[in-house]
């Protein structure tokens, strides 16, 4: 049923009257009432009095307005979505087992702040305070209460948080197996195993405490870059090692990766490098044995540049976004002289991305237009007197194309007159075109597909987006943290240390944003992970006061929310009655 206004006469005189309508449709055009309330004008119209006639016989229970309050309103879907992928796959009952029930409830909360507010930088005690996180009960988690529980007494803050790092860092070694199987339970078998190298500039100002990290005393560095390793099988991260302050020479890199076949099982094990890397240490790995999948510069590098002259139309399409082909070339040390048949060939892979390309072309649109834009006013000053010197004309025309490296597609010169020209050069626009969403990888691995080497690549950027956000969640900065100073270290050491802390608490993160994004997929929704956690955010948590008791109602949310939802099994978005006590799954 549902309320309608209908007009009428009564005594002469034109009234508005409220009718109670049935829901049921009818053939008529306007249904008969069930019920006329009264005029609206009149003081003593009988509405208040219906209700309380009707509320004997409603299944549900009518509040009046007086006892109702909103106490706070928060985030609710992207935690609850963390919670279901927290318990489908298994990472909470792996992490318990080897930490304790409470513990596994601390770190929850660390990968899931990673995974929903990554730049989140500011405090995690303040992120809490912002937000409703589920418990393993379906309730509402008590952090306080969950502090207590795990320190004995005092309430959440740094050195709660810091503790529960140190512990998951003390326990590595009973829980990085857990996690690996986790993980071997998703990527299946028959995958081959990767080694991802990731750099990231973690301590800021460190300059008084160098020798956590044996830096030089002589070389003033406001920043240190620091290196780890990430063991990867089918793009599920398996552990995590931290290499020191210095990058890892080719033989840590051969025995990190003989440890991790050791102990994980991994059979066809292969190093992934960043774009950059130095030909000594290539050529250190190769005499190792060690195989490997490295990026290589598109312009910078001459083999880069050789590879996509020698490219032809051989290519091969893996999706709707990339198309990659195989490219051989002989040394980068061959001589003329050698023939080429007895020549070991380098295998290159050349990938274009037509994602990746709309991007760069919209990038450089921007970048001229903003160049051309500044080039103009330069020319308008010179015109007018206002800059007559070249030497001043030619710092400022070299400031404005240094900005993203607008040199690359714009020209200009100086006529003897004084006169200041400047053009798009197409020569340039069309050499850069040709760079546009492609990248260049090279394998010395002899049985590496060309679809493989693209996934593998593609986990390193993944890889390198979270993990350079380890110390985000800490309300310290990161120059605070005390880092070990050998690489044996933060292996052996029995206490714990924060920075190996974080980097388990990101590879839990990691964990279930793989979980996630392969959940989208089977269930056909095509929105990156930042879109689907801005999606679930309009699922929100609002605590209401109706009369002495609190409850909890949460909202539906939009459209692709609810798609989201329901691909990850979650019928029901209400939670249960707020826990007192860190849930036991034992």
């Amino acid at each position: 049923m549902f309320l309608r206004k209908a007009s009428g006469d009564r005594k002469g005189k034109k009234q508005i009257y409220l009718e109670v309508i049935p829901s049921t449709k009818t053939r008529s055009r306007k249904a008969a009432p069930v019920a006329r309330l009264g005029p609206l004008d009149l003081p003593s119209h009988t509405v208040d009095r219906f209700i309380e006639k009707v509320t004997e016989f409603c299944e549900k229970e009518l509040t009046p307005a007086d006892d109702l309050s909103i106490r706070a309103i928060g985030s609710w879907g992207p935690l609850l979505a963390a919670r279901r992928l927290w318990e489908e796959t298994g990472i909470g009952d792996a992490v318990a087992t080897a930490c304790g029930d409470a513990t596994a409830e601390a770190a929850f909360v660390l990968a899931a702040s990673r995974l929903v507010d990554p730049a989140y930088e500011y405090g995690l005690d303040r992120w809490v305070d912002g937000n409703r996180i589920p418990a393993a009960d379906g309730s509402l988690l008590d952090v306080g209460s969950l502090a207590r529980h795990v320190r004995g007494g005092g309430a959440p803050g740094k050195d709660f948080w810091d503790a529960v790092l140190r512990r998951l860092s003390a326990k590595r070694a009973s829980l990085e197996p857990g996690i690996a199987e986790v993980a071997r339970r998703f990527c299946g078998e028959g995958e081959p195993g990767f080694l991802y190298e990731l750099s990231s500039v973690f301590v800021e100002g460190a300059s008084s405490r160098r020798h956590f990290v044996e830096w030089p005393d002589q070389e003033r560095r406001r920043s240190i870059r620091l290196f780890c390793g990430v063991v990867s099988c089918g793009g599920w991260p398996l552990a995590s090692r931290f290499f020191g302050a210095s990058e890892p020479a080719a033989s840590q890199l051969r025995r990190a990766a003989e440890e991790a076949q050791r102990r994980f099982g991994v059979k066809d094990l292969i190093l992934v490098l960043p774009s950059g890397t130095e030909d000594e240490k290539l050529d250190g790995l190769r005499a190792l044995g060690v195989r490997y999948l490295v990026g290589v510069r598109r312009r910078r590098d001459p083999r880069g540049v050789e590879v996509m002259r020698e490219a032809g139309q051989r290519w091969v399409r893996l999706d709707n976004n990339t198309r990659v082909q195989e490219v051989l070339l002989p040394p980068e040390n061959a001589q003329p002289a050698d023939r080429a048949e007895e020549l070991p060939l380098e295998r290159y892979f050349l990938v274009h991305g037509a994602e990746e390309e709309r991007e760069e072309r919209a990038t450089r649109a921007a970048v001229v237009r903003r160049a051309l834009g500044a080039l103009e006013q330069l020319k308008q000053a010179v015109e007018s007197g206002r800059v007559k010197k070249p030497p001043v004309i030619i710092a400022r025309v070299e400031r404005i194309l240094g900005q993203r490296k607008a040199y690359r597609y714009l020209s200009w010169r100086l006529t003897p007159e004084g006169k200041f020209l400047y053009w798009e050069d197409k020569r340039k626009s069309a050499v850069q075109r040709d760079y546009e969403g492609v990248s260049v990888l090279r394998t010395n691995d002899p049985n590496l597909s060309p679809s493989a080497a693209v996934f593998a690549y593609q986990g390193l950027r993944r890889l390198a987006d979270a993990y350079s956000r380890i110390y985000d969640t800490v309300p310290s900065r990161s120059s605070l943290l005390p880092l070990p100073d050998l690489e044996e270290a933060s292996s052996q050491s029995r206490s714990g240390t924060l920075f190996a802390g974080h980097l388990l608490a990101t590879e839990l993160a990691f964990l279930l944003r793989c979980r996630f994004e392969k959940r989208l997929q089977e269930n056909g929704i095509e929105a990156p992970m930042a879109d689907a956690i801005e999606a679930l955010r309009t699922v929100s948590l609002a605590e209401l006061r109706i009369g002495d008791t609190d409850r909890f109602l949460a909202s539906a949310g939009n459209r692709t929310a609810r798609r989201i939802l329901r691909a990850l099994d979650i019928e029901r978005a209400q939670p249960a009655s707020p826990s007192s006590s860190p849930p036991s799954r034992r």
